[in-house]
């Protein structure tokens, strides 16, 4: 709800929509007392709620605002949501819940005044209150959150928890980790269950440490899964997929990392393997992963009926009149937009672009050309959300991030000038993005602020703007800085990173 602006002069009927409790206005008119202001939260980031004890003799009440404590006030606008009673800790009451809806993009501190009058009688007007500030909710950082040592990292979250996955190259040799953020067990305490992390005791695998790209999670139902270039062996060639299952034995272990079909299932692999991609469409549909092999793309799918993995599409050549994928590409990318699979990837052979097709019926679609521009280091990532989609990619030899959307049919760029230009290309996993509380966030390396890892959306109206709104703080705060992570859930933006051999998490609620 907008704000509505009461004038000093209004007509009797405009200022009766302010009057909260009748009195006989009989007694002495006094100022109102003890006015306290509560802040937005992130439920309500844009409102502020006003508390006071009632004035004796009085009927109606202005309320007054300023943004700046010593300034001027002005009339306020402001909705009524309840004149009930309420009582304080020490059984005091207090009336009239006066609720202030700031407009979008005005965010910041406010100071509030309130004065008395009897009925409509403004030349009565008592003096004003002292006054009261708060602030609207403008979203916190939490603290670094340290993982562990890691050269590679991936975020999957859902309604009930994160999971970071990453691997180190120092002590366990390319072994996946995983630490989950959820609601603490067994929590018995009367406040809201508190958050906290715990790591899995068990590891889905090793894989190639050294590899971009080495692994891809997602979750579906509730499990996590991870597809990864499996090193259990003496070759990097193949990928095995497993998902962490709950067993629901009470006599055994609660949780283990079960397959998903045949361990490396791309048993015809002669190739090296990297870029890997995996997600689900639906909670009952096919599972895919997509990876490249040798730098030749491929596309397999998993037929959740018959637990086996198909290669669906493989680098033949570029006819999409048979869907099939270019000779090679730098980078392949999964995305799940309406119930639909799209396939990016960055074309080397025969000529550079950067593609998001449309699969469908084994078949990828024709056309699908985003950009013509070469993709830095694999640095491209696609997003669904707000019924479009968004691509998000660094072109080779560039200082900027570049935003296309799509929609009705047509890729258009949004602009990035004064925000997103400055970046850096730090190597693979330079950049991430999510569409996340109905608007499009990126994280991206600010090369104007020594290479700091900074989070912001983008809002029609106002452009670009940092992750907490009217504050402008940086995400990370030094040191070499890669493999750029985003995830949410339940009204929580998570952002990962590797900085100098370690990972990291920090929350934004």
């Amino acid at each position: 709800m907008k704000n509505t602006l009461i004038k000093r002069k209004a007509p009797a009927a405009a200022l009766l929509a302010i009057l909260l409790f009748a009195s006989c206005g009989s007694a002495e008119l006094t100022a109102p007392t003890d006015l306290t202001a509560a802040d937005g939260n992130k439920d309500n980031p844009m409102r502020i709620e006003l508390r006071r004890l009632p004035a004796e003799g009085a009927d109606i009440y202005y309320v007054y605002r300023s943004d700046t404590e010593n300034g001027s006030y002005d009339d306020a606008g402001f909705s009524i949501t309840s004149s009930n009673v309420e009582t304080d800790d020490g059984g005091e009451e207090l009336r009239y819940l006066f609720v202030d809806n700031i407009d979008d993009g005005e965010g910041g501190t406010y100071w509030y005044r309130v004065t008395s009058a009897a009925n409509d009688d403004i030349v009565n007007e008592s003096a004003m209150s002292a006054a009261a500030s708060a602030e609207t909710y403008e979203g916190t950082w939490s603290d670094t959150e340290e993982l562990g040592d890691a050269v590679q990292l991936k975020l999957a979250a859902d309604t009930s928890a994160l999971y970071a996955v990453y691997v180190d190259d120092l002590v366990d040799s390319g072994e996946l980790k995983v630490k989950k953020y959820a609601e603490q067990e067994d929590y018995e305490g009367e406040d809201e269950t508190p958050m906290d992390w715990t790591a899995l005791e068990d590891s889905p695998g090793t894989t190639d440490e050294s590899a971009d790209g080495a692994f891809s999670v997602f979750i579906s139902g509730g499990e996590l899964y991870t597809a990864f270039r499996d090193a259990s062996g003496t070759d990097t060639h193949f990928v095995t997929m497993k998902y962490f299952h709950d067993s629901g034995d009470e006599e055994f272990s609660s949780f283990a990392w079960e397959l998903v079909g045949a361990e490396k299932f791309n048993t015809a692999s002669t190739e090296a393997v990297s870029e890997i991609s995996a997600l689900t469409i639906g909670l009952v549909g096919p599972i895919y992963s997509a990876f490249t092999e040798g730098g030749a793309p491929k596309l397999y799918e998993y037929n959740t009926t018959t637990e086996t993995w198909f290669l669906r599409i493989d680098a033949t050549g570029d006819s999409p009149a048979t869907g099939d994928f270019p000779a090679t590409a730098d980078s392949i990318n999964l995305l799940n937009h309406n119930n639909t699979l799209y396939v990016g990837y960055q074309k080397t052979s025969p000529a550079v672009g950067l593609y998001l097709r449309a699969y469908d019926d084994s078949d990828l679609q024709a056309g699908g050309l985003v950009t013509a521009d070469a993709v830095a280091d694999s640095n491209a990532v696609f997003v669904s959300g707000g019924g479009d989609i968004y691509a998000v990619y660094m072109p080779a030899g560039g200082t900027e991030v570049i935003v296309m959307q799509f929609a009705n049919d047509t890729w258009t760029a949004i602009e990035t000038a004064g925000d997103l230009e400055s970046a850096d290309n730090n190597g693979f996993g330079t950049l991430d993005a999510i569409w996340f509380d109905n608007a499009l966030y990126v994280f991206y390396l600010d090369s104007s602020d020594s290479d700091k890892g900074w989070v912001k959306y983008y809002d029609g109206d106002e452009g670009w703007q940092t992750a907490q709104k009217n504050q402008a703080e940086a995400v990370t705060t030094g040191g070499t800085v890669t493999k750029l992570q985003l995830a949410s859930s339940l009204g929580r933006l998570y952002a990962g990173w590797v900085e100098d051999g370690t990972a990291y998490v920090r929350i934004l609620e």
